[in-house]
């Protein structure tokens, strides 16, 4: 997977993967600490400035982007934690 944040796109594999900008930040948000488990207020802050949001976003966005990236162990689950991006 390749993430240029200046032209906010991502490639997997060559294919470009169209996401919205929500789910940009979301995965920008996992990339910037690949192997470690961001917690989900950190994913809320980082993609949508606030803690205050509803945490289901934050399930509904990673459910998505799973969706789109084309293989859902991309991102995993830490359980009571948050969401880390696998090193591939």
């Amino acid at each position: 997977m390749r993430i240029d944040v200046t032209a906010r796109t991502v490639t997997v594999d060559g294919r470009l993967v169209a996401l919205t900008r929500k789910e940009f930040d979301v995965l920008l948000s996992l990339a910037r600490q690949p192997g470690v488990a961001v917690p989900r207020d950190r994913i809320l802050l980082d993609a949508w400035g606030t803690t205050w949001a509803d945490r289901h976003t934050v399930e509904v966005h990673v459910g998505s982007l799973r969706g789109k990236l084309g293989d859902a162990r991309l991102v995993e689950t830490v359980r009571g934690v948050g969401y880390r991006l696998r090193e591939v």
